[in-house]
């Protein structure tokens, strides 16, 4: 298995490309069959399943920079493609979304509150004066901008994050960080920070 997942990561970084390997589930059906370091390995995971009324289901069951959670609901329709030399119809499958399941699956938002909403803004001033290509390594996507934490925390300190004291502002600071590293809106890894674009 690490030979495996040595000669897919190859492939990523040779191409610059997403490397998908598809997998199955146990006779539980709850995680995939194999080896754990599988699932340590990948960027994220996806569960595909099929419901009794033929609905398909792809859930997000992991993912290290997006959000997890979220599910896109879809059905298998039938189409005509042509006619063969005997007259038989020749069919094959498409996937069309089931966008009024779809719509109603997708979790809610936590709504952000005015010191994140400020915090946001004060992070992309922050990236566009100072934000800095980040070096190529593992769990940074390549060819993002990135700015420090340290940095971000001053322009939240100078930017009036809070009008309390030191304390107020690191608190307030921290709360909002944390509520837009949590909600994908930022990505982090060590001290680096960088806009997701998920929103």
């Amino acid at each position: 298995m690490s030979a495996y997942i040595n000669a897919a990561d190859y492939l990523r970084k040779r191409y610059r490309a997403t490397v998908v390997i598809i997998h199955h589930c146990g006779v539980e059906g709850s995680r995939p069959r194999g080896h754990t370091s599988l699932p340590g390995a990948v960027d994220a995971q996806i569960a595909v399943s099929r419901e009794s009324d033929g609905q398909i289901c792809a859930k997000m069951e992991m993912m290290k920079d997006g959000p997890e959670g979220e599910t896109i609901l879809s059905r298998l329709k039938t189409v005509q493609l042509c006619t063969d030399r005997n007259g038989t119809e020749i069919s094959s499958c498409i996937i069309v979304p089931d966008d009024d399941a779809d719509a109603a699956a997708q979790p809610k938002r936590k709504k952000l509150s005015s010191a994140a909403r400020l915090a946001l803004r004060l992070f992309d001033n922050a990236m566009a004066v100072e934000g800095k290509q980040a070096s190529p390594q593992p769990h940074v996507p390549p060819g993002v901008f990135c700015i420090t934490e340290e940095l971000w925390r001053d322009y939240c300190y100078k930017g009036g994050i809070s009008a309390g004291g030191e304390s107020a502002k690191q608190k307030a600071f921290y709360r909002s960080a944390k509520d837009l590293i949590d909600g994908f809106y930022i990505a982090k890894w060590g001290e680096l920070l960088w806009r997701t674009h998920l929103y």
